[in-house]
């Protein structure tokens, strides 16, 4: 059974983690005025790197147990928590789409059943 949207969903989300981190890097080195003229503290940054890192990490975990369906259940529980911490962590501040992309793919690897193979006697 193939797994692709799910495995697709991962992916995505592991991507925009990594843009999550890109901008969470950026914003720890700009100076105090810049982040305050942004309306950031010194502390979101810090999450958002954390975050990203925890989402990059449970993303790649849950796609390489996904891959050639080995542990559809699992991943889909690691994709699922990837995404509560990811959204908990970057303190709700609006950073849902790794978590939504994480949630999606997780319920969607918990749900979907393996087709149960049919076999005709004659």
């Amino acid at each position: 059974m193939n797994r692709k949207v799910e495995t697709v969903l991962s992916m995505i989300g592991v991507v925009s983690s990594v843009l999550l981190l890109f901008l969470g890097v950026v914003l720890d080195f700009l100076n105090e005025n810049q982040i305050q003229m942004l309306g950031v503290t010194g502390d979101t940054t810090t999450l958002l790197t954390i975050a990203s890192i925890i989402g990059i990490v449970l993303g790649t975990i849950a796609i390489m147990f996904l891959r050639e369906n080995k542990m559809p259940k699992i991943a889909g529980g690691l994709l699922i928590v990837a995404a509560v911490l990811v959204f908990i962590i970057s303190k709700m501040n609006g950073f849902l789409f790794p978590a939504s992309f994480f949630l999606i793919a997780g319920i969607f690897a918990l749900v979907k059943r393996p087709k149960k193979n049919v076999t005709f006697v004659s």
